[in-house]
């Protein structure tokens, strides 16, 4: 099971798939207050956009070597 968690947490550390979490989240409780097909669907795939900008893996390099 802490395969799966360390996989959330490193998919979730993009600033911008947070952000994009967040909106979604907002606009689904937004869509649900007021009973809009339309507000939960859009939601729903603001909050599945943010999964399509994973955090990019930077090479570090060893000093002294090139």
């Amino acid at each position: 099971m802490s395969g799966f968690w360390n996989w959330m947490i490193k998919v979730h550390k993009n600033p911008l798939n947070l952000v994009l979490h967040l909106i979604g989240i907002i606009g689904l409780i937004y869509g649900i207050w007021q009973r809009s097909w339309s507000w939960i669907i859009a939601s729903i795939a603001v909050f599945v956009l943010g999964h399509f900008f994973p955090s990019k893996k930077r090479k570090v390099k060893a000093k002294g070597k090139k």
